[in-house]
């Protein structure tokens, strides 16, 4: 017969009903057995314990994940910071005007007593300072989401001097190498305030310093791009906060270690000056 050639399916093999006496037979003595199996298994064991953490282990892990996550801090890694000099460096101060401080009470006073120890350190250093404020003379695009809102909030914070401008800790003072770029309203990245992309082209700034608010908004939507095109970036912890404190956590922890350094001021500056000496 050819392989083409039609061929009758095989009859399907018969199957003994379940009330059949026989089936039940060794349905039952397969039971019995699993009874008496089970009770010696049972009676030769303990009862079974989950194994204990091996703490050890997890805390290798801990260590792994955290090596892969620190900041770099070698200034022989081009990498790191640590790699480029002052005139290379920019601090950016994001959004520390009143209408954001309003957000956060005392917290934003913490975090402004950090953002001015940066400024000031800067300064010293010769460090580029750039301050990325909104515009608030200026109106949302329409296809803004919430343009409307933002419209309606801007008319009342142009009325009030306190809460337009930014904190008097370390606002603009047109100090030499101290610069203001602003940011249309509906806009998030400093690096999308105008004039700010050309100010660091002309001074061949490489290495950028980010302090801001929010740790969600204009510090991860800045640090993020700026790591695609070529910048090193590194996030200063507390200078920068969230409306939550689990949203700055999750930001921090989780989200910018893998493309920023993230430290504090205070080990964000000892590395830098050990690493000048």
């Amino acid at each position: 017969m050819s392989r083409s050639a039609t061929t009758t399916p095989p009859k399907p093999a018969s199957v003994a009903p379940l009330n059949s006496s026989k089936v039940r037979s060794l349905l039952d003595t397969y039971l019995d057995f699993l009874a008496a199996t089970k009770q010696e298994i049972d009676a030769s064991n303990p009862p079974y314990k989950p194994l204990p953490k091996i703490d050890s282990q997890r805390s290798n892990e801990r260590l792994h994940i955290m090596s892969r996550t620190a900041p770099i801090f070698h200034a022989s890694n081009p990498a790191s910071p640590l790699a480029y000099t002052a005139k290379q460096t920019a601090l950016f101060l994001l959004d520390y005007q009143g209408f954001c401080l309003a957000y956060f009470d005392d917290k934003g006073a913490a975090v402004v007593r950090k953002a001015k120890i940066m400024r000031d350190w800067a300064f010293k250093q010769g460090i580029m300072v750039v301050h990325s404020v909104v515009d608030v003379s200026a109106q949302p695009p329409a296809t803004c989401k919430g343009a409307e809102r933002i419209k309606g909030m801007l008319e009342q914070v142009a009325q009030d001097k306190e809460a337009a401008e930014e904190a008097a800790e370390i606002a603009f003072a047109k100090r030499a190498g101290e610069y203001i770029v602003l940011k249309h309203p509906g806009v998030v990245s400093g690096l999308k305030s105008k004039g700010a992309r050309e100010l660091l082209e002309e001074h061949g700034i490489r290495n950028l310093i980010l302090c801001g608010i929010s740790t969600s908004g204009a510090v991860l939507r800045t640090a993020v791009p700026a790591t695609d095109d070529g910048f090193v970036v590194s996030v200063i912890e507390d200078a920068c906060a969230d409306r939550t404190a689990e949203v700055h956590e999750a930001v921090m922890k989780n989200l910018l270690p893998s493309r920023a350094h993230v430290a504090t001021a205070e080990e964000f500056i000892k590395a830098w000056e050990d690493g000048q000496r």
